[in-house]
């Protein structure tokens, strides 16, 4: 197995894994219009609740880092979330478009469910809780890019 090298050039993030090239772009709600925050949460509510698959990263990272959550209420978080940010990742096959919601409603009172949802493939990539006074302030906008269009 090859070593991964990532790099990051004119917001475009690439990683060249062994397999082969995969480019993500990415777009941060605050770039996003209304309309285009309106078209990601169509894209969620597009694949049917039954339909949504859980990745093995994300079964993983449930049991990481001990969150109590099954993959319906998971799912349901597309019910009451907002927008965080939108990413394309491009294998060289094909573009999968993925979109980062935050549950609005809280757990254990303090923290907010973080979901990674592939509309392309309905898959739940990843999951985390975020504490809700976390304003991440190590934020680094220099990784999205404002132009990148919604597809």
């Amino acid at each position: 197995i090859g070593g991964i090298n990532m790099k990051n050039t004119n917001n475009i993030r690439t990683s060249n894994i062994a397999t082969g090239l995969k480019v993500e772009k990415r777009k941060h709600y605050s770039q996003m219009n209304a309309s285009e925050i309106k078209s990601l949460y169509t894209k969620l509510l597009s694949v049917t609740t039954k339909n949504w698959r859980m990745s093995y990263h994300a079964e993983e990272r449930l049991v990481q880092k001990r969150i109590d959550a099954s993959r319906s209420r998971i799912v349901d978080v597309i019910n009451h979330c907002e927008i965080i940010e939108y990413k394309t990742v491009d294998n060289g096959r094909y573009t999968c478009e993925r979109v980062i919601v935050r549950d609005t409603t809280l757990i254990n009172k303090n923290y907010n469910l973080n979901v990674v949802f592939d509309v392309t493939r309905g898959v739940v990539i990843s999951v985390w809780l975020n504490h809700i006074k976390d304003r991440h302030s190590t934020l680094d906008m220099l990784i999205y890019d404002r132009e990148l269009q919604i597809l």
